[in-house]
């Protein structure tokens, strides 16, 4: 993913659900684009989206919604 230097999103498509996998920092200059990858694939239709965290060092308090 470019821009940001600590962070990056990969997607998987399993049969039935979107995994978006999160690696890196999240922070307040990635989560905006993490929050943009969400809703895109809500838009094009994807209705079981799964969030991977597993690699994600940092979730700021004001994106836990």
């Amino acid at each position: 993913m470019p821009g940001y230097a600590n962070y990056e999103h990969v997607i998987e498509q399993e049969p039935g659900v979107l995994i978006l996998m999160l690696n890196g920092r999240l922070d307040t200059n990635s989560a905006p684009e993490a929050d943009r990858q969400f809703g895109d694939s809500i838009d094009q239709g994807e209705t079981r989206v799964l969030v991977d965290f597993a690699k994600t060092d940092c979730v700021p308090y004001s994106r836990r919604r």
